[in-house]
């Protein structure tokens, strides 16, 4: 199945969305790894968490088809 990972922060550098080619029935751990290849094994992307429009999602999720995913970095503030 083909999933669409929308990118923010310093992960914007690869553009603004990234399409992964991923086996039924794969889950989030599936969709990192097929990303880091996508993105030269980023070691930013070690660090981040996976959402959905609705939940950030666990790494053991199940990744749905046509269920568009973002990559959220970490954030500090002041």
């Amino acid at each position: 199945m083909r999933v669409r990972v929308s990118m923010f922060g310093p992960l914007r550098k690869y553009g603004a969305e990234v399409t992964c080619e991923l086996e039924d029935g794969a889950t989030v751990r599936d969709l990192r790894s097929a990303l880091a290849e996508e993105l030269s094994d980023e070691p930013l992307l070690a660090r981040c968490v996976f959402a959905t429009a609705e939940a950030i999602v666990k790494e053991s999720s199940v990744v749905s088809s046509g269920v568009s995913y973002v990559v959220l970095p970490p954030v500090c503030g002041g």
